[in-house]
């Protein structure tokens, strides 16, 4: 049992001795003397401070009553002070114990000098690849809901709703297994991507990523760029994507950070 614990038993344990000594002399006897015959004439009396009427032993049992009330209040206002240091030196110590904050963001596995985002933050857009029976499936758009403390483990919602329209489904993952989509205040003043660069794409009117390459060079602040997806149909189509939504590919022009030695 830890010291916590034990102080609040105690405190608890002395609230229980005052009910107690209440219950076993309740003061409500000796206020209330409608139902107590000799109490109501002795009470009468002192009222008419005829005192020499009074039977000396029973002003002794009054006053023995009394008094036991007396000792009972100065047990309990003791026992009350007891409590109220114990209870305050108790919140103090909850109050001192280290406040262990919630990771306001999580760390990037894939790093690239075109997409330098550094630290992924909660609420934010990754591209995310599950897995399933161990084959890898498509990278497809995805929110950043929690982020584990060591900022290498992720929960990210699909923020597409399921064919009956309730909320998309939530995965767990690693930081392996995402890339960040950066924020539309970043998006010009990106390094653009040189003419032949193989990139991951969202394809337009879907959240899903593919492989693509820069099919032209692009000025410094281009909102856009302009791609020939890999597996069209149409012999050398371009199509223009958001610049936020063209990511560096993994392996190709983006890299594993120097320390990512964990899985």
């Amino acid at each position: 049992m830890s010291s916590e614990t034990a102080q609040w038993n105690q405190a608890m344990a002395s609230l229980q001795d005052i009910f107690n000594f209440h219950e076993a002399q309740p003061l409500d006897s000796l206020m209330d003397s409608s139902d107590n015959k000799e109490l109501s004439i002795f009470l009468t009396k002192l009222k008419n401070n005829d005192v020499n009427d009074i039977d000396s032993t029973q002003l002794k049992e009054q006053l023995q009553l009394i008094q036991d009330h007396l000792n009972n209040v100065t047990k309990s206002q003791e026992l009350l002070n007891s409590i109220n240091s114990t209870v305050s030196s108790l919140i103090k110590s909850i109050s001192d114990e280290p406040t262990i904050e919630e990771p306001q963001g999580g760390k990037q596995y894939w790093e690239s000098a075109f997409n330098p985002v550094g630290v992924i933050p909660l609420n934010s857009e990754v591209a995310y690849k599950p897995k399933k029976n161990n084959v890898d499936e498509e990278w497809f758009q995805c929110i950043v809901l929690k982020v584990s403390a060591d900022g290498i483990k992720y929960e990210v919602q699909d923020p597409e709703p399921d064919e009956l329209g309730n909320a998309g489904k939530i995965f767990k993952c690693t930081w392996k297994e995402i890339i960040p989509i950066p924020s539309a205040k970043v998006r010009t003043s990106m390094k653009p991507y040189p003419m032949g660069t193989k990139v991951l794409a969202r394809y337009p009117e879907t959240t899903t990523f593919y492989p693509a390459v820069v099919s032209r060079d692009h000025k410094n602040n281009a909102k856009i760029c302009k791609l020939r997806f890999d597996g069209e149909e149409e012999v050398n189509k371009e199509t223009e994507v958001d610049r936020r939504f063209v990511l560096p590919f993994p392996t190709v022009s983006a890299l594993p950070v120097n320390n990512a030695k964990r899985s």
